[in-house]
């Protein structure tokens, strides 16, 4: 998988360690329903899946991840503001208190 797909690779590879539950950290309704929701990535899935039709022979990983890379820059151009943004400092103090309780949990 590795070197067909080494975007993936590594997702699984980072997400087998830690993972937060976004209902755990006590965020505001707006970005919990935000955070919560799948319409974002498939969005950037929908977008990738339209950039790259016409792909007709994939030739390894590496042209994967340029293609991947055109997609996402491509879709960064519909991205917006995602609401309850104005709690992300809030949320970002829950989720390094959090992550700072795992590896305290796990150097015990």
């Amino acid at each position: 998988m590795e070197e067909q797909h080494p975007g993936a690779a590594g997702s699984i590879r980072e997400g087998l360690e830690e993972t937060v539950t976004v209902l755990d950290l006590a965020l505001d309704s707006w970005l919990l329903r935000s955070l919560c929701s799948t319409n974002p990535i498939e969005n950037v899935q929908g977008t990738l899946g339209r950039v790259t039709r016409n792909v007709k022979r994939w030739r390894g990983g590496s042209m994967a991840l340029r293609w991947v890379a055109t997609a996402l820059m491509e879709a960064e151009k519909k991205f917006r503001r995602i609401k309850g943004h104005r709690q992300m400092a809030a949320f970002m103090k829950a989720l390094e208190s959090r992550v700072a309780k795992l590896n305290g949990k796990k150097a015990a």
